[in-house]
């Protein structure tokens, strides 16, 4: 019996530990809106949504860093944001979820481009699924409050 549950024990937490999820989200499956106002205050709504959420900003970077899009290289104004790695603790399982959200604007039009990962920390295999329309719509809903306030 002692060797059932030691195993079991060794089987809960063997693993969850070395769960990575990089900076950079490739865009497997991601989620753009175009706001007709100016860079700053998408910036600001988009800041300001992802506090809402409880989402911390851990990054702003220069996207040119990450990838080069021909079709985006014409913005005057780019960033991107990278937030922290949100953990959500289950039973067994920890699953590590990450944003990344790429504004780019020229004069009063802004492209707001979200990137969503997560990563189930299962001890012996670690799926990934990329996007969540539920969040995007959320968070696209919630940009276009801040920006009409």
């Amino acid at each position: 019996m002692k060797k059932i549950i030691l195993i079991a024990l060794l089987f809960c937490l063997t693993g969850c530990a070395s769960t990575h999820i990089p900076l950079y989200i490739q865009d497997r499956k991601p989620f753009t809106r175009r706001f007709y106002t100016s860079h700053q205050q998408a910036l600001a709504a988009v800041k300001e949504t992802l506090a809402d959420l409880r989402w911390a900003v851990a990054e702003e970077a220069e996207p040119q860093i990450f990838e080069v899009n021909t079709e985006k290289q014409s913005a005057h104004e780019k960033v991107l944001l990278i937030s922290e790695i949100k953990v959500t603790r289950m039973f067994v399982v920890a699953r590590y979820a990450r944003m990344n959200i790429y504004i780019h604007s020229t004069g009063d039009v802004s492209e707001v481009e979200m990137r969503y990962m997560v990563v189930n920390g299962m001890p012996l295999f670690r799926p990934r699924s990329y996007g969540s329309e539920s969040l995007a719509k959320r968070f696209f809903n919630l940009v276009d409050t801040h920006l009409k306030q």
